[in-house]
């Protein structure tokens, strides 16, 4: 069934968690025999503006910006202007015999209506955070799986409860007044973006977790619903060699484990219980290599290894390096990549009972945010790396049969397509 998808980001561009997703289904999607035309904005002006890939046809609208490689373009990028221009790209470089009309991003939504409205065929979005619901989220920060939108949400909360309660968790340079007007505004235009939302003929959510926290907001009131999660491959074979340099590298002798987390430092993705785990293994006399792969923490700890920034293609090796992957994020991660690549490349995945993270990892590795660094501390203690790897290999068989990017890409998603465009 031939269709167009309409992407904030695309790789290489950048290649984070949202994108590399839509960048494996679009790929599987065109295996499968239907033609497709992703159209993105153009963020590098290395980038072509039109090119043919295994993806399909990927079509890049001029934005005169030129970001670093891997910087996300700011949400006031995404204005009517380039919008518009989205659209038409979306109508003139459709295949021929469209469909319908795939809004990948919550980003694109206007865009994604305009284009569906002109070919005249259905419109399907996909939702994979909670940015349509409020700017900062500070709500379900905390909650138990999965999060609920509380009765009195709205600007009178934000701007009383929310924003001081965000500003306190993740300090800015900027004042408190500013940043009440910035998420007040925001908080408007999102009201905007889910009317366009409503006008859609489904919205996909990339996990139950998510599809109930916006229901709980009354979203949406007369679309139909549907689940879809992201696809996941297997990762290319890493040279033993390699492997063997990255622990090396981290001071990780034979039989010593090495812990990974792996993205942004923030109190959200649970850097506090990563540091404090180390802090517990310490403590209790573990030999463990606690490392961190990502963004410079604003507060660095003497426990943790700290890689820098790696390029998504030089992640799998160390998955592979590793004996464990945390993913211990305390607020509604919708469906957090690092465990699902994690796993895919056989390493052992222990995560927190939070957002869509029980929708990939069995409850057997699943803990509490409290309990958290105890579990980590109980795992080095109990388990050997051969046991963790063990464990790691049953993880990747379980997250291969319901994300692999066959079933994924082609089949779920072909599925969800032919009852739209009945």
């Amino acid at each position: 069934m031939n269709a167009v998808w309409l992407v904030a980001h695309y790789p290489p561009a950048h290649v984070g968690g949202s994108a590399e997703s839509v960048r494996l289904a679009a790929h599987g999607y065109a295996r499968a025999g239907h033609a497709l035309t992703v159209v993105t904005p153009k963020w590098s002006l290395a980038l072509p503006n039109v090119m043919t890939e295994i993806g399909g046809r990927i079509v890049r609208v001029p934005t005169g910006l030129n970001l670093p490689a891997g910087q996300l373009a700011h949400e006031r990028a995404f204005g009517v202007r380039l919008q518009l221009r989205m659209a038409r790209a979306a109508v003139g470089q459709a295949p021929l015999g469209t469909r319908l009309v795939h809004a990948q991003d919550r980003r694109v939504l206007l865009a994604s209506l305009l284009a569906s409205r002109w070919l005249g065929v259905p419109l399907v979005v996909t939702l994979r955070d909670l940015g349509l619901l409020c700017p900062i989220a500070v709500c379900l920060h905390g909650q138990p799986s999965p999060g609920v939108v509380p009765p009195d949400c709205g600007q009178r909360r934000l701007w009383r409860t929310c924003v001081p309660d965000f500003a306190g968790q993740y300090p800015s340079e900027h004042g408190l007044l500013r940043r009440r007007v910035t998420s007040a505004y925001w908080y408007a235009r999102l009201a905007l973006d889910r009317r366009a939302a409503e006008r859609a003929d489904t919205v996909l959510f990339v996990s139950d977790a998510l599809r109930v926290a916006h229901a709980s907001a009354g979203f949406p009131r007369r679309a139909a619903t549907g689940l879809l999660h992201s696809p996941v491959v297997v990762p290319p074979p890493t040279d033993p060699l390699v492997r063997q340099a990255l622990r090396d590298r981290v001071g990780a002798a034979d039989g010593v484990p090495v812990v990974l987390f792996v993205g942004k430092p923030s109190l959200g993705k649970g850097w506090p219980l990563f540091v404090r785990a180390a802090e517990r293994a310490l403590t209790e006399g573990r030999r463990a290599v606690f490392v961190h792969v990502g963004p410079e923490p604003r507060q660095r700890s003497h426990l943790v290894a700290e890689m820098g920034t790696v390029p998504h293609e030089g992640m799998a090796a160390w998955y592979v390096a590793a004996d464990l992957v945390v993913v211990p994020p305390i607020q509604q991660d919708a469906l957090p990549r690092v465990a699902l690549e994690a796993a895919a490349a056989g390493c052992m995945v222990l995560g927190t009972r939070v957002g869509g993270i029980p929708e990939i990892l069995d409850p057997l590795v699943l803990s509490s945010s409290e309990a958290f660094p105890g579990i980590v501390a109980g795992i080095l203690r109990n388990m050997t790396r051969d046991m963790m790897r063990s464990v790691g290999q049953w993880q990747r068989a379980v997250v291969l049969e319901k994300f692999g990017q066959d079933r994924v890409a082609a089949t779920d998603t072909e599925k969800f397509y032919r009852e739209v465009s009945r």
